[in-house]
Order: C-alpha cells, then structure tokens, then sequence
C-alpha cells in the first residue's frame, strides 16, 4: 500500500507514514500516484525541427507589436487551372527582368494601393539579379506565419535562389524567408537585422513602406 499523501510505500500495518508523517486514513494503488512528465522529448524535438529550419532555408519573423528568360519556365508548381493563371500573370509581369527570376506580389489583405504595387515592383527589380522576390500580405492564416511562408516559397520557388516577404495580419507577423543564393550571403543574422529594422513600419500600417524597405535591405546586403 501507499500513502495518500505523499505516495511513498506503508508498512504493513503502519499507522503513520515513515515518510511524511500522514495518518493512514486512506491508501492509494501505484497506479494512482501522479508521474513527473520528462521535458526531454520536448526539447529533443525542438532541436531537431530548427536543424531542419536550418537545413531548408532561413526565416526571421517578428511582431507587429514588438519592442525593439521569362518566369514562367522556371516555375516548379503544379498545373492547376490556378497555377497556370499565375505562370501567365508571371509572364506578364516580368517582361522587364533581365534573368530567369521574377518578382511577384500577392496582396490578398489589400494593403497596398494601385501606384504602391507599381512603385514596390521596381524596388523589388533589381534584387532579382540574385533570385526571385516576392511580397504576400494575407489576413486569413490557419497555421504559422513562419510554416505559411515557407510552404509558399516552396510552391512558387522549390529551392531555387529567392526571397519570400509576408506580412501576416491575422497573427500580426511579418517573415522573411529566404533560400539559395540570397541565403547564402545573407544568412540567419542579416534576416534578423532586416526584420527588425521594418516592424516599426507594419506597427504604424505604413505597408507599402515596410516592404520596400526590406528589399531595399536584400539588395544592400547582396551588393557588399
């Protein structure tokens, strides 16, 4: 038998427990003592994920509310009637790009005006010398900006050479996720130091800003 209290094993026929000094009012089967739950799986499989952040690309993301050729032919994405509708608009758009690299934007949250869209897209040029660039707002997201912003660059990119920025209004986040050639000489730091520079921007709805700024600080990185 065990004590009730501390669940520690009686004598048999102890009136008190050795342990913690109980009256043996009552008893409790081993099965009914709580177990201490171990935290080392926990953390075993956090690691294991950011190594695998890691070995995929690199994503920096912060709060809004934080104190501190032609595309077409490159494009790996499935030939939905949707996705063929993209590969055109793609096309379309990009008539100006020197390279396989495109530039994209997809304000699903309206947060850009006509002239802002045109104007972002220049800003976003030259980046493409590097890789593609592309800008998503949404403001429906059931899952996390970070899984959002990784699971569309992969449909639109696969792994070549881009950079993915979203600015998620339903978790009030701003990513940016990166892959390739842009990764590589940017690295985990450098998205960081970029993200943390425009929040201020998305804090103040001030969006047409936030995003030129940050391919404006792609572009600053990629040319040192």
């Amino acid at each position: 038998m065990f004590c009730s209290k501390c669940g520690a094993e009686l004598r048999d026929g102890a009136l008190f427990c050795d342990k913690c000094g109980a009256s043996v009012s009552g008893v409790t089967n081993p099965e009914q003592v709580p177990k201490k739950r171990s935290r080392v799986g926990i953390i075993i499989l956090a690691i294991v994920l950011a190594l695998v952040i890691a070995a995929c690309g690199i994503g920096a993301f912060i709060f809004f509310s934080k104190d501190s050729g032609t595309a077409e032919a490159d494009l790996k994405i499935k030939s939905t009637g949707e996705d063929k509708e993209l590969q055109q608009r793609l096309s379309d758009e990009n008539e100006n790009v020197a390279n396989d690299y495109f530039v994209l934007i997809e304000d699903d949250a309206d947060s850009l005006t006509a002239n802002e869209e045109e104007a972002l897209k220049q800003a976003m040029v030259p980046v493409t010398k590097y890789g593609n660039a592309v800008f998503v707002t949404i403001d429906d997201n059931s899952s996390t900006t970070s899984s959002f912003a990784e699971k569309r660059y992969r449909e639109l990119m696969d792994k070549d050479s881009g950079a993915l920025f979203v600015i998620d209004m339903d978790n009030r986040e701003i990513y940016l996720f990166m892959d390739g050639e842009i990764y590589n000489k940017i690295g985990n730091d450098g998205a960081n130091k970029i993200t943390d520079k425009v929040y201020r921007y998305a804090t103040k709805a001030h969006y047409y800003s936030c995003a030129e700024e940050v391919f404006k600080l792609i572009l600053d990185k990629l040319e040192k």
